[in-house]
């Protein structure tokens, strides 16, 4: 079993995580898919899904198991998730099958560009706000 560590700390236990390029936003991109077992989890689907959106605690997550720790940066565009069922005991002649739900949450990583353009954006924000102050109520 593995876990995933957020930048703000929290640590949640994952079963799962797949690695992926696929074109998302027009763009093709690295990303993430993370598998949870949600039936036999202490954190709630809305927790994780939470987690997921934060932007703040997706600008760095540590992927660890027992043999390896790899972080992975700027992962912080939500692409979905899924709620999946699936067989984890066959059927048999003196028994049904058993199955299980999951939850798979996916989060791409956005461009150097992307980033630019949000920090450029965030610089314009707080010199409006400076203005706006500046100016008090002369307008």
């Amino acid at each position: 079993m593995s876990s995933v560590v957020f930048s703000d700390g929290s640590e949640f236990s994952c079963l799962s995580v797949y690695g992926e390029h696929k074109q998302v936003k027009g763009l093709v991109r690295d990303c993430l898919t993370l598998g949870f077992d949600i039936e036999n989890s202490d954190v709630s689907i809305d927790e994780i899904l939470a987690k997921f959106k934060d932007e703040k605690a997706l600008k760095e997550i540590t992927i660890k198991d027992t043999n390896s720790e790899d972080t992975y940066s700027d992962y912080t565009l939500f692409d979905g998730m899924s709620i999946k069922g699936e067989v984890i005991s066959e059927e048999t002649n003196n028994a049904p099958a058993v199955t299980q739900k999951f939850l798979y949450v996916t989060v791409c990583q956005v461009s150097y560009s992307e980033k630019l353009i949000q920090e450029q954006k965030e610089q314009l924000d707080s010199m409006s706000e400076v203005f706006a102050d500046m100016l008090g109520g002369a307008l």
